[in-house]
């Protein structure tokens, strides 16, 4: 799923319940800090920091959730309750 929403500023945030059976990589809750310069993307699981990494810089962004199968794994997710937040 691709949020209609684009940007190039600002703090954006999606959280929702998110149900990953065994075998599935994913995150729970995505976090944007974009700027001008390079911004800042934060992943959180159940609410804890997993990894906050620079993005590539400016340019126009959007938030997209989903599973890719990469390779003979299991790839699948089901969402609800979700949420988007700017600040």
């Amino acid at each position: 799923m691709r949020w209609k929403v684009d940007y190039s500023t600002g703090d954006h945030m999606w959280d929702g319940d998110v149900y990953l059976p065994s075998g599935t990589d994913g995150a729970t809750k995505i976090a944007h800090e974009a700027s001008a310069g390079t911004g800042t993307i934060r992943v959180y699981f159940d609410d804890s920091l997993v990894l906050s990494v620079d993005d590539r810089g400016p340019a126009a962004r959007y938030f997209k959730n989903g599973v890719y199968n990469h390779g003979s794994g299991r790839a699948e997710a089901r969402f609800r309750n979700l949420r988007y937040w700017t600040r």
